[in-house]
């Protein structure tokens, strides 16, 4: 893990002493997540795990898509027992309970069942993914014939990383520090090779802390989609920092189709977050959450 110190210095030695304070100031604690490709009926029921079948109660409906002609139903990509994460925890969620994540074209919904909730293993309506295919012509072969199908996906065991995450270089809260394109520059260079020999080996999934955008700062856009509104973006860039302020990311899940992930690819070598107001993680409203899907 790296702290605040450690990152003081870190942005000295990159030429960065004299923006030092205020960036660090912005950053957030959060947890790098690891994971393990394990045998699914290996892994204790309700225990924190990517992909496989969820752990809900009797009578869960299934979730699905609203955002497209014919709904679908949506992709199980992870479930967070709380009582598996570090203490202290970075936000005011419950200390016990399972959050599950589910997803599906740029829409998501989040569950909460709390502590003493009877689950079972429930198999979705989807099949196992397959491991990528080897070979130079296979994998071509594969990428011009492979259909975009739901999948139930590889099993993984979790083990959570406390940490300290910058904010992201491009951000409106970075911004307001007003760098120049060089050091602006450097800083996000820095922050990249943060990830480097952290738990995620690669793949970019975490909770709380900053969002590793593959394009640009969300929480403006999940402002209005909380208020059923079209989002703009002509707005003074004061509404983008109070909006980064009111959100907090549960999770972020990058792409991961190696052989060693569950083997999920998000559009382009994408990510997907998963969003909660900070009134409602205050309220347990975990069905409110938002999940926004960027890609390259």
């Amino acid at each position: 893990m790296i702290s605040l110190d450690e990152l003081k210095r870190k942005l000295t030695a990159e030429g960065l002493g004299h923006a030092a304070v205020g960036l660090a100031g912005l950053a957030r604690s959060s947890y790098r997540i690891g994971r393990t490709l394990a045998d699914e009926q290996q892994i204790p029921l309700g225990a924190s795990r990517l992909g496989g079948s969820p752990d809900v109660p009797g009578g869960f409906a299934w979730p699905q898509t609203t955002n497209v002609k014919r709904p679908e139903a949506m992709e199980f990509v992870a479930q967070i027992r709380l009582s598996d994460l570090p203490s202290p925890f970075p936000e005011a969620v419950p200390r016990d309970g399972l959050l599950s994540f589910f997803t599906r074209w740029n829409q998501g919904q989040v569950y909460y069942f709390s502590e003493g909730t009877t689950l079972s293993r429930t198999a979705g309506p989807t099949a196992v993914a397959e491991p990528p295919t080897k070979g130079l012509w296979k994998s071509l072969s594969a990428a011009f014939t492979h259909k975009d199908l739901r999948q139930t996906y590889r099993a993984a065991s979790l083990r959570f990383e406390p940490t300290i995450s910058p904010a992201d270089g491009n951000s409106s809260m970075v911004k307001q520090l007003a760098l120049n394109e060089a050091d602006r520059e450097a800083y996000m260079e820095l922050c990249e090779t943060l990830w480097e020999g952290s738990a995620s080996e690669g793949a970019k999934h975490q909770m709380f802390g900053h969002a590793s955008p593959v394009q640009n700062e969300m929480e403006l856009e999940c402002d209005f989609l909380r208020r059923n509104e079209k989002p703009r973006w002509d707005l003074p860039e004061d509404r983008a920092i109070a909006a980064a302020r009111d959100w907090v990311l549960l999770l972020q899940l990058d792409s991961d189709d190696a052989q060693t992930g569950p083997g999920w690819m998000w559009g382009d070598l994408g990510t997907v977050y998963f969003w909660i107001h900070r009134d409602d993680l205050a309220n347990r409203a975990f069905d409110r959450a938002i999940a926004i899907e960027q890609c390259h």
